[in-house]
């Protein structure tokens, strides 16, 4: 049976939570190269949990939002198991719930305890994609082929080494790669929040847990050792947030 949450613990998980989604998108406004990401801030941040339910979200683009869970769903139907540790996935493609082409998705699973745990996840709009134009829009493309490089579901790295031939087909198919790579390794960067959750098996036995998958009896640990282990989350990202600060 389900252990109720009170509205102060989902508080300060709320919180804990967008704190960590907001610091991926500090990590992007400061790494990335583009002036459309850097300064147009065409990007949005995210955290999903492992059944792919959105938990977290930057404070970004809100349109960005609707279809993160839609590209999510595309991977995870398209690898199912296939999610090992310090993987990261790429999606773009609008036939497997990406938007548009520019919009590139980058997944990166979080494990805890060698048990998938969540997803966080990165949008950015890149500043060109191929296509029959620069930039990959226009509004007389009448096929999508003509809009530009279309990415499936893929590992862009895999157990963390990069898998080279997708980042050379990038590089070979866009018109200015090093500020598409660039806009890339900004989000890669965003993606690699795992150090964010260093407490998370703190944190598992404590409310957290209850509170992303409510129903399931994995709940152990006095209120004194979730205070605690909250205490000590929420103080990491808070002094992650001042140091990323401008």
């Amino acid at each position: 049976m389900a252990r109720a949450t009170d509205t102060v613990t989902r508080e300060i998980i709320k919180n804990a939570l967008m704190s960590a989604a907001d610091t991926m998108a500090l990590t992007v406004v400061r790494t990335a190269r583009s002036a459309v990401i850097k300064h147009g801030m065409d990007f949005s941040t995210s955290i999903f949990t492992a059944e792919g339910e959105q938990v977290a979200q930057g404070l970004t683009l809100p349109p960005h939002l609707g279809s993160m869970a839609p590209a999510l769903e595309g991977v995870m139907n398209a690898f199912g198991d296939d999610v090992n540790p310090e993987d990261v996935f790429a999606n773009n493609d609008p036939y497997e719930g990406g938007s548009h082409l520019p919009d590139i998705f980058l997944f990166k699973p979080i494990f805890v305890n060698e048990a998938l745990f969540g997803w966080s996840c990165c949008i950015g709009h890149q500043t060109d994609i191929g296509g029959r134009v620069a930039g990959g829009n226009a509004c007389d493309n009448t096929e999508i082929y003509q809009e530009g490089l279309r990415i499936p579901p893929l590992k862009l790295y895999e157990s963390g080494k990069p898998v080279q031939a997708i980042f050379d087909v990038i590089d070979r198919n866009v018109r200015v790669p090093g500020n598409v790579l660039g806009d890339l390794r900004a989000q890669l960067a965003a993606c690699h929040i795992r150090s964010t959750f260093r407490h998370a098996t703190r944190c598992r036995r404590s409310r957290l847990f209850s509170v992303l998958y409510p129903g399931r009896n994995n709940f152990h640990g006095s209120g004194s050792s979730w205070r605690v282990s909250f205490q000590r989350f929420r103080s990491e990202l808070d002094l992650r947030f001042l140091r990323a600060a401008p």
